[in-house]
C-alpha cells in the first residue's frame, strides 16, 4: 500500500480511491504511477519514514496476532 501512502501524501485523492478499490498489487503499481502533482525529491524525503512506519506496524501488528493465538491455545487446557 506504499503507493496509496504516496498518492494520498500528494493529495490525488481519486488515485487512491482507486488503488484502495484494486485487488491486484500489479494495477495498485500502476495506478500508483499515475499520482499528479508527483515530485521525487518531496517523496525520497518521506518515503524512508512511510516505510519504517510500515514495518513497525506490522511487526507489532504480528506481535499482537501472535500472542492472541497464544491466549486462545493456553486456554484449551484449562
Amino acid at each position: 500500500m506504499l503507493f496509496c501512502i504516496c498518492v494520498v501524501h500528494f493529495k490525488d485523492f481519486e488515485i487512491a480511491k482507486e488503488i484502495l478499490m484494486e485487488r491486484d498489487p500489479w494495477h495498485q503499481k500502476c495506478l500508483g504511477k499515475k499520482v499528479r502533482n508527483f515530485d521525487e525529491i518531496e517523496w525520497n524525503k518521506v518515503s524512508h519514514l512511510v516505510v519504517k512506519n510500515g514495518s513497525l506496524e506490522k511487526v507489532f501488528f504480528l506481535a499482537l496476532v501472535n500472542s492472541t493465538l497464544c491466549l486462545k491455545k493456553s486456554s484449551y487446557f484449562l
